[in-house]
């Protein structure tokens, strides 16, 4: 057995490797309080309320940008950090060792703007192509939200680069388009469930937003991680789109989950997330 001064130096040697990675914050996350600061920014003329949720370590952490999906008119009144369960927020800011980003894009939530339902709506027919372009465009402004509030967050004395995207459903669309712009520090994109419909059926659904995240995701320069349940409408579409992307040479890594419909569940997705992550992360170092 090797004397116990060496062995203490292995260790040491162990650990020093393992923070030089990133991956031993999250392992010591737990004893750390997890602290949630809201805050506002503008763009555009439009006052965006956002948020973020961290490790009050006094360290520095990447940033993951979370974007909501594009819930019915009901749901656009609710906080963006509400669409992830609140005991679930501080758990994926401790596993993943990220700050957890939320900005409320225009009309959602207490951000200015006009609803999402009522941009799409106006001149245009549920269903028809109008409307499918009329939803890129709105996307598009949004995006624009989405890269402003990188840019205010980055000034935090808690954040430092890289930073990754992750969307959901209408959100998971915008971070592709997200994925064709030349955001400082962008390390990977992941879009879970991406597309648009006006019923949970496959005959429903809009081509044009879908058409455009893969012309946005031809044009990526970081990995995209996408994830869809096998019980999704989207399945089809995602299997596609991931085709697409990697026909124009992408690093592309497509994950199907038996049983889960279109909403994701972190008991699911959790560790292969992490692992793109930590993946993406350490590439962008």
């Amino acid at each position: 057995m090797a004397p116990a001064h060496r062995r203490f130096s292995w260790l040491v040697s162990i650990v020093l490797v393992l923070l030089a990675s990133g991956q031993l914050p999250p392992l010591l996350a737990q004893d750390v309080a997890c602290k949630f600061e809201a805050f506002t920014y503008t763009n555009e003329g439009l006052t965006i309320r956002a948020g973020a949720f961290y490790l009050d370590d006094g360290q520095k952490h990447p940033v993951l940008v979370y974007n909501h999906g594009t819930p019915s008119s009901e749901g656009e009144g609710r906080p963006a950090w509400e669409s992830i369960g609140a005991g679930l927020r501080c758990q994926i800011v401790r596993e993943t060792g990220m700050v957890l980003f939320f900005a409320e894009r225009r009309g959602y939530g207490g951000s200015d703007g006009m609803s999402f339902q009522a941009y799409i709506s106006q001149g245009t027919r549920k269903g028809s192509s109008e409307r499918g372009t009329r939803i890129v465009e709105r996307l598009w402004q949004e995006a624009g939200d989405i890269e402003t509030g990188i840019q205010y967050v980055a000034n935090k004395p808690y954040v430092r680069p890289p930073v990754a995207i992750w969307g959901q459903s209408g959100g998971a669309v915008l971070a592709l388009l997200l994925s064709s712009r030349a955001i400082p520090g962008l390390a990977g994109v992941i879009a879970s469930g991406p597309g648009f419909g006006w019923e949970d059926r496959p005959d429903t659904l809009y081509g044009e937003p879908t058409a455009a995240a893969v012309e946005a995701g031809k044009k990526a320069q970081v990995p995209i991680l996408l994830t869809v349940g096998q019980n999704d409408v989207r399945l089809e579409m995602v299997r596609t789109m991931t085709q697409n992307l990697r026909d124009g040479g992408k690093d592309i890594t497509s994950i199907e989950y038996p049983g889960m419909g279109h909403s994701w569940s972190w008991s699911r997705i959790g560790s292969e997330v992490v692992k793109f992550l930590g993946r993406v992360v350490r590439i962008a170092r």
